[in-house]
């Protein structure tokens, strides 16, 4: 992985060891910020472990509550009547039942390795095609056909799933999402799949979604398109909401990032209400 990450760090920094970006991201932000290529990659592995632990502690309660009260860190994952959904990994890699009573922790495993799905899988291969392939960072229609034919294969949603038996029958993005192509278009596919875009665009969420927009476009129609959308601007900013809000807490970052996220999506997009619905909650706006 670290090997993977260092090729693309080559591949989106210059050789001269660090670069710019402005931002207009806080009301008095610095002129630049800099990463050196040593430091974007340490930031792109911690993107790969960060999303390890996201998709493996969410596994644990998803579909379980579709709607208020959700779960809190007070609660357990499971009641200890509970006799579905899968196993439960505690924080040192052991085995948890199903009925188990602990309190909610996050899967940072060390005797159980952290397995891979349409979480993460379709995100490394894209990885892959672009430092192994293609060294190019905005895939062409061709590069993206030949990543999801050659690299992917089963186990995959909806709209993922078509949009790659498109692609083995010849036809190309964005034209395979349209709505005569894929009638899943709208589904949650895309955010499997592109939000770690974001990252080739360090504190730059218009250039992450240039890079990005083919990819999107692959998989998600409509109202998906901003979900994808929000993602890479989410990675994006996330790569240097450190060095723009130093010392601040990590609750007040994320709130910085969302409001930033907003100003790039329609107001009247589903996406856009969905943020503001979590946000009015959490926050309370």
């Amino acid at each position: 992985m670290r090997r993977v990450c260092a090729a693309l760090a080559i591949v989106a920094l210059p050789a001269t060891a660090a670069v710019g970006f402005s931002t207009t991201a806080s009301a008095d932000p610095p002129a630049t910020v800099t990463l050196t290529s040593a430091e974007y990659q340490d930031k792109l592995f911690a993107m790969w472990q960060a999303e390890s632990i996201a998709n493996w502690t969410g596994l644990r309660t998803e579909l379980k509550r579709s709607a208020p009260p959700f779960y809190t860190e007070a609660n357990n994952w499971y009641p200890a009547t509970s006799t579905s959904g899968m196993n439960n990994y505690n924080a040192s890699g052991g085995l948890v039942e199903r009925n188990g009573t602990g309190p909610l922790n996050y899967a940072i495993n060390v005797t159980f390795p952290w397995g891979s799905d349409d979480d993460t899988d379709i995100e490394y291969s894209y990885l892959w095609e672009i430092a192994e392939n293609t060294q190019n960072i905005k895939l062409s229609a061709d590069e993206i056909a030949h990543m999801w034919t050659t690299a992917i294969r089963r186990y995959i949603w909806y709209s993922d799933s078509q949009a790659e038996f498109l692609m083995e029958h010849g036809a190309r993005p964005p034209a395979i999402s349209h709505s005569f192509a894929n009638l899943w278009r709208h589904w949650i596919d895309v955010n499997l799949v592109v939000e770690f875009f974001g990252t080739f665009a360090p504190g730059r969420p218009d250039v992450a979604l240039d890079i990005a927009e083919l990819p999107i476009r692959t998989v998600a129609g409509s109202y998906a398109v901003h979900a994808g959308q929000f993602e890479v601007i989410m990675y994006s900013l996330a790569t240097v909401v450190d060095q723009i809000m130093p010392g601040e807490s990590d609750r007040d970052k994320v709130k910085w990032m969302l409001e930033e996220t907003l100003k790039y999506l329609p107001p009247e997009s589903t996406m856009t209400e969905a943020i503001e619905w979590t946000m009015n909650r959490y926050y309370n706006y």
